[in-house]
C-alpha cells in the first residue's frame, strides 16, 4: 500500500459532523453556478450516442490542458459536484468537458443501452473525440463516485500509450468493491440512500421511449427494492451479463489497481456511508496512485470549515490544486 499524499487537511464544517451530513451537504448545499458550454453528440460503436458538454474559457490555446469530468450513479452533467468544478477549472483557464454517460441527463433518449461500472470502453471513445478535437493538448479524467470506479477500471485496461493525450486521473469515492458497497449501501441507515437511488433509477426507466430494452423490461418485472435487486433485474441482464454476481467481479477493480501506469490520485473518506473504506485497505496501490483517506467528508461531500478556500467546498479546491501540479504550463 503506497502512503498517502500530503495535501491541505479536510476540516469539517461544525455544523456537518459525520458522514451522513457531509454527504447530504455535499448534495444538498451548494449555489448554482454560471456555466456556458457547447453540446456535442458522440457515436459508439453499437449505435448508441453519448452527449459531451465541452466550456472553452477565453483564454484557453490549443494545447493547454483538457479534463474531462465524469458523474457518479443517478447523476448527469448538472449534478451539482459536476457545475461547482467545472466553473472552477474553466475560471483557471482550462477547457472542461462533462459527460453525460449512457442514457444519462441530455442522452436519455440517445442510448438503448444502460449506465453501468463497466463502461470503460465509453470513457475511452470521448477521450479519443476531445484527442481529435484537441490533438496537442492533455488530457486528466475526474471521476466521481461510479464515474470514477469506470475510470479506474479504464485505467487498468490500458496505459497512457494506448489512449491518446491521457496523463493523470483523479477517482473521488470510487466503489472499487461493488459487492460490498452493494451489502453496504443496504445496511441502518444506510438504506435511505439505497431507496433514493432505486426511485431515481425507475425515474430514469419510466423516462425511456417505449420499445427500448429497458423500458420494455420494465413493463416485465417488479419495482426493484433494493440498488441490489435492481443490478439484478436490469443492469447486469441488459448489460450483457450472466447474473448480477457476474456484473460485481467483472466491474469491480480492488484486486487490479496495481496495473495502474497512469498518474492518479485517488479520495476518500473514512465516514463515507456509500462506499465502505474497509474495501480500501488490503489493496496493492502501484506508485502511480497515491491514495488520500480523509477522517471525514462522507460520500462526495467535503463541506470543510472555509479556513484555507474561497468556500465550503473543500474537494472542488483539491481537484484544482491536483489538477495545477499535472499541468506544466
Amino acid at each position: 500500500m503506497t502512503p498517502p499524499f500530503k495535501s491541505l487537511p479536510f476540516i469539517p464544517h461544525p455544523w456537518f459532523r459525520g458522514g451522513h451530513a457531509q454527504t447530504l451537504a455535499g448534495a444538498y448545499l451548494w449555489r448554482r453556478v454560471p456555466h456556458c458550454a457547447d453540446p456535442y453528440v458522440i457515436d459508439l460503436s453499437d449505435g448508441d450516442q453519448l452527449v459531451a458538454h465541452d466550456d472553452v474559457p477565453d483564454v484557453w490555446q490549443p494545447g493547454d490542458r483538457v479534463v474531462l469530468l465524469l458523474h457518479g450513479l443517478a447523476g448527469c452533467h448538472e449534478s451539482g459536484y459536476m457545475l461547482r468544478i467545472a466553473h472552477k477549472l474553466a475560471a483557471k483557464g482550462y477547457r472542461v468537458t462533462r459527460l453525460d454517460q449512457r442514457g444519462c441527463g441530455a442522452g436519455t433518449q440517445l442510448a438503448r443501452q444502460t449506465f453501468h461500472a463497466g463502461r470503460s470502453e465509453d470513457v475511452r471513445c470521448v477521450i479519443e473525440f476531445i484527442r481529435q478535437k484537441c490533438p496537442s493538448s492533455p488530457v486528466t479524467v475526474v471521476g466521481f463516485s461510479l464515474g470514477a470506479a469506470i475510470l479506474l477500471k479504464l485505467l487498468v485496461e490500458t496505459s497512457s500509450e494506448t489512449i491518446g493525450g491521457l496523463d493523470s486521473a483523479i477517482a473521488v469515492a470510487p466503489p472499487i468493491d461493488l459487492l460490498e458497497c452493494s451489502r453496504n449501501i443496504g445496511r441502518g441507515l444506510n438504506k435511505i440512500y439505497d431507496q433514493a437511488f432505486v426511485r431515481s433509477l425507475m425515474r430514469y426507466v419510466r423516462q425511456r421511449k417505449k420499445g427500448d430494452p429497458v423500458y420494455e423490461r420494465a413493463q416485465r418485472v417488479g419495482r426493484p427494492r433494493s440498488l441490489y435487486e435492481f443490478d439484478a433485474l436490469f443492469t447486469a441482464p441488459l448489460g450483457g451479463f450472466t447474473d448480477v454476481q457476474h456484473y460485481y467481479s467483472s466491474c469491480s477493480t480492488a484486486g487490479r489497481l496495481s496495473q495502474i501506469q497512469i498518474p492518479t490520485r485517488l479520495l476518500t473518506a473514512a465516514d463515507d456511508p456509500l462506499v465502505p473504506v474497509q474495501t480500501f485497505h488490503q489493496v496493492d496501490y502501484p506508485e502511480t496512485l497515491q491514495l488520500l483517506v480523509t477522517p471525514s467528508g462522507g460520500h462526495l461531500g467535503f463541506v470543510g470549515s472555509r479556513q484555507t478556500d474561497a468556500d465550503w467546498h473543500w474537494m472542488d479546491w483539491r481537484i484544482v490544486d491536483w489538477i495545477d501540479q499535472f499541468d506544466h504550463r
